[in-house]
């Protein structure tokens, strides 16, 4: 369900689409993915965001274990606070073909190693392996 080109909530019709094919169409004129809208999505693999979207807000994929991969289609796209936090199995995310990937994007892996590559030549693919600092 969405509310003026946000996207706020998911219908019964949509969870389930997601769970049989492990993705979801967001229409093109979308900005924004409201905040705990994909909330512990089940069966969600990959997530492509069009274009116009703008934001992602807090929370917004939070707890989607199933989740693989995020592609971005808008080098400008705008993080919430843990976007994607609780999604463990994020292994590859692309963005717009001929810019270097924003810290933005890398922070989404906040416990994982990943691979990003642009969006139209996955086999370009810069791998950023997640390390932790320890306490000293």
């Amino acid at each position: 369900m969405y509310f003026k080109r946000q996207l706020i909530a998911l219908s019964d019709d949509d969870l389930a689409e997601i769970k049989e094919n492990g993705t979801i169409e967001i229409p093109d004129d979308v900005t924004k993915i409201g905040q705990r809208c994909f909330m512990n999505a089940e069966g969600l693999k990959t997530i492509e965001l069009p274009k116009s979207v703008q934001k992602v807000d807090a929370e917004a994929f939070l707890g989607c274990k199933d989740l693989e991969t995020v592609v971005f289609n808008s080098y400008s796209v705008k993080l919430g606070e843990d976007a994607f936090k609780g999604c463990e199995n994020i292994q590859r995310v692309s963005y717009p073909e001929n810019r270097l990937p924003m810290f933005n994007y890398i922070e989404i892996a906040v416990k994982q190693s990943i691979e990003i590559s642009p969006a139209r030549h996955p086999d370009i693919v810069i791998r950023h392996e997640h390390t932790e600092e320890k306490n000293k």
